[in-house]
């Protein structure tokens, strides 16, 4: 439950209901749950007569162009970046979904640094760095940015607006995030919620089979040849990991999203515990932690690799070469 103060909603509230230019933004590489969540901010504040742009820090994988509006969002390449730019300087309120520091939409923090407009956090990971933000609607227990989303929507006695759009937004970033209810994160209320979101229009059946099964030739390709050739197992075999480098992408032509949920592949073998996938991107090593149980991959994220995000689910990064990152996680093993 967020815990924000009555006076929070109202400030909020008048927010919403104040007819005036407001952005979303979302982190790089955008998932189910960024997308959901910005979009369905979206339709429910251009219902309120807002004048509304949502813009991403990188384009947004090609299997999620079917929610509803997306073709309407933004993302920052060379012929976008001043349209951007005058859009987020021009904000009276930018509402920053999804991620907990500024540092998550990666190029945009300067244009987000120079904006006059207030920065409201709306978002589900541990640790917000509050100082980034005007004001935090932050719920670390939920399941997704769009379960706090909802939650606020609730709170704000917005209920009639959540419209079939809405609704199927919600719902896509609502399964992704929880591997469709499969997560420790799913609680009663996430239920009750998808229970509410399907009364109103969204199809389980039509946005499951979209999100988890519209891969690209190549994608499945991409994910046979990891598990046959970039996969190692620990001695006690309960962790797995796997890697990506350059070589790899030009092979299956990569891009962006393709590597989405590769990193639970291996939590399919019953004693993996642990999985983690290391990338190789242009100037670093992108890294992606998974866990079960008690296993706590947000601290050693946040501990060895500057990264952080859920208990068991959790990301960071290294400057590394791909071997030597791999070599340095391998001499701490014995911490998961």
């Amino acid at each position: 439950m967020l815990q924000n103060t009555n006076e929070d909603f109202e400030y909020l509230k008048k927010i919403f209901q104040t007819p005036q230019k407001i952005v979303i933004l979302s982190h790089y590489n955008p998932d189910g749950d960024a997308l959901g969540s910005s979009l369905a901010l979206y339709h429910l504040l251009i219902q309120l007569g807002n004048e509304v742009q949502v813009i991403y820090p990188s384009a947004y994988p090609p299997y999620f162009n079917w929610m509803p509006s997306i073709e309407k969002t933004k993302f920052l390449d060379v012929q976008q970046k001043n349209e951007i730019e005058k859009s987020i300087k021009d904000a009276a309120v930018i509402l920053n979904v999804d991620f907990n520091a500024k540092k998550r939409i990666q190029d945009l923090e300067p244009i987000f640094n120079e904006s006059k407009g207030v920065k409201i956090a709306i978002d589900h990971h541990e640790s917000p760095a509050y100082e980034d933000f005007d004001m935090v609607f932050c719920n670390s227990k939920s399941s997704s940015a769009c379960e706090v989303v909802y939650e606020i929507i609730e709170k704000l006695e917005l209920l009639e607006f959540i419209n079939k759009e809405v609704a199927t937004c919600l719902f896509t970033g609502l399964i992704t995030d929880t591997g469709g209810f499969q997560y420790a994160s799913t609680a009663p209320y996430t239920h009750q919620m998808a229970a509410f979101l399907i009364k109103k229009g969204a199809s389980s059946q039509d946005i499951f089979d979209l999100s988890f099964n519209n891969f690209s030739l190549n994608r499945l390709k991409l994910f046979g040849y990891c598990t046959s050739n970039c996969l190692k197992i620990s001695d006690d075999q309960r962790i797995a990991y796997q890697w990506i480098d350059h070589n790899t992408k030009n092979k299956f032509q990569i891009k962006e999203g393709d590597t989405e949920s590769l990193v639970n592949q291996p939590m399919k073998i019953s004693s993996v515990k642990v999985s983690v996938l290391f990338k190789e991107d242009k100037d670093k090593i992108r890294i992606s932690f998974r866990s079960k149980g008690d296993i706590d991959v947000n601290t050693f994220a946040r501990t060895y690799f500057e990264g952080g995000g859920h208990k068991n689910a959790a990301g960071g990064s290294s400057k590394k070469p791909l071997k030597d990152t791999i070599t340095y996680f391998e001499s701490l093993m014995n911490l998961l």
